[in-house]
């Protein structure tokens, strides 16, 4: 009763949370590259805005 957690299950424990640290890595690395592709996809379209609201500005003064 007294030493309950073996060497196996502390070992166990381990590996647990360094895989955990590995789909942590892994989960915020997918999400900074899909951050980064929505920022080139969206990039074209606010560069299109920004051309036609500028010729707009133009066009008025």
């Amino acid at each position: 009763m007294g030493s309950y957690a073996s060497k196996d299950d502390i070992h166990c424990h381990r590996i647990c949370i360094s895989h955990t640290n590995w789909v942590w890595l892994f989960l915020s690395f997918t999400r900074a590259v899909s951050f980064f592709v929505l920022c080139l996809a969206l990039l074209p379209a606010f560069n299109g805005l920004w051309t036609t609201f500028h010729t707009q500005l133009i066009s008025l003064t």
